[in-house]
C-alpha cells in the first residue's frame, strides 16, 4: 500500500522542526558554555589584575624602602663628614693658633735679641739711659716709670731718668727693709706679684731689680702701664729677666766707661799741664 505523499510532507517537516530544535538546543548550550568560558576568563582577568597590583605595589614599596635606606645612608655619611669637617676645622685652627705662636716666639725672640744689642752697642751713659727708657716703653709697656740706680755711699736709690705724666717720681729713696728685699727679689717673682687691676699712678705696681749676677746695682719702679698692655704673656718675663740683667750691665760699664774717661781727661790734662810747666823757655840752655 502506498504511502500518502501528504503523510511523507508531514513527516519531513517534522523531521525538519525536529533537526532545528536539536540544532537550536545545540545553540543554546553552545552559547551557556561561551558564556560560561566568557565568565572565568574574566574571572582570570580580574585575578590577574589583582595579582599584578599585588606585586606592582610591593614593587612600589620595595622601591621606597630602598631609597628611604639609601637616604639615611646618605645622612649618615653626611653626619660623618661633618664629624669629619669638624675634627679638620679644630686641626686647621690649632695649627693657625700654633703659627701664630711660633710668629710671636719669633717676634719675640728678634725684640729681645735687638734689646741687647741695644743695650751694648754704645758706652755712652747718656745713650744707655735712653735705651733703658725705650725697651721699658715699648717692650715692657710701662708708660709711668722711673730708672734709679744704687748709691752705697748714701745707703739710697738714685732717681737716673723717668717717664711720668704730671707729678714726677722721688729723686731719692732711702733703702729700707722693703726696697731691700725688692732689690735681692727675682725679676720673674716681681712680674708675677704684679697687680695690674688696682694700679694707681701714686704707687708702684712691680719692680725690676738691676743686678750684676747677684749684686743689687739699680731698680726700675713701674707705676702705670700702657692702655693696650692687656697683660705678661710669656715673653715678658723674658725681657724683664734681660732688661734687669743687661741694664744693669749695660749701666754699669757705660758709667764706669764715663768715669774711666773723665779721670783719663783729668789724667791727661794734668800731664799737659805739668808738661808745659816743665818746658824749657826760650833762651834758656840746656
Amino acid at each position: 500500500m502506498e504511502e500518502n505523499p501528504r503523510s511523507q510532507k508531514g513527516m519531513k517537516i517534522v523531521s525538519l522542526f525536529d533537526q532545528g530544535k536539536k540544532f537550536t538546543e545545540e545553540l543554546l548550550k553552545e552559547n551557556e558554555r561561551l558564556r560560561e568560558l566568557l565568565r572565568n576568563v574574566s574571572h582570570e582577568k580580574r585575578q590577574l589584575e589583582y595579582k599584578f597590583n599585588e606585586k606592582g605595589v610591593e614593587r612600589l614599596e620595595k622601591k621606597n624602602q630602598i631609597a628611604q635606606d639609601e637616604i639615611n645612608q646618605l645622612k649618615r655619611e653626611i653626619q660623618e663628614l661633618k664629624k669629619e669637617s669638624a675634627v679638620v676645622e679644630e686641626e686647621n685652627r690649632e695649627f693657625a693658633d700654633r703659627y701664630v705662636d711660633i710668629e710671636r716666639q719669633n717676634a719675640d725672640l728678634i725684640a729681645m735679641y735687638v734689646a741687647s744689642y741695644q743695650l751694648h752697642s754704645t758706652l755712652n751713659y747718656a745713650e744707655v739711659i735712653k735705651i733703658v727708657k725705650d725697651i721699658t716703653i715699648n717692650m715692657i709697656g710701662a708708660e709711668v716709670f722711673g730708672i734709679y740706680m744704687l748709691e752705697e755711699e748714701s745707703n739710697e736709690l738714685n732717681l737716673i731718668a723717668e717717664e711720668t705724666l704730671n707729678e714726677g717720681m722721688p729723686k731719692r729713696i732711702p733703702i729700707d727693709d722693703k726696697i731691700s728685699q725688692i732689690l735681692h727679689d727675682s725679676n720673674s717673682s716681681q712680674l708675677s706679684k704684679s697687680n695690674l687691676a688696682g694700679e694707681d699712678m701714686g704707687h708702684p705696681i712691680f719692680y725690676i731689680p738691676l743686678k750684676l749676677e747677684d749684686t743689687p746695682t739699680g731698680l726700675i719702679i713701674i707705676n702705670k702701664l700702657l692702655i693696650q698692655k692687656e697683660g705678661f704673656y710669656s715673653v715678658d718675663f723674658e725681657l724683664v729677666e734681660l732688661l734687669g740683667r743687661h741694664a744693669a750691665t749695660a749701666l754699669y760699664s757705660a758709667r764706669m766707661h764715663t768715669v774711666s774717661e773723665r779721670k783719663r781727661t783729668t789724667l791727661e790734662g794734668f800731664v799737659n799741664m805739668m808738661k808745659a810747666g816743665a818746658a824749657p823757655k826760650e833762651g834758656d840752655t840746656v
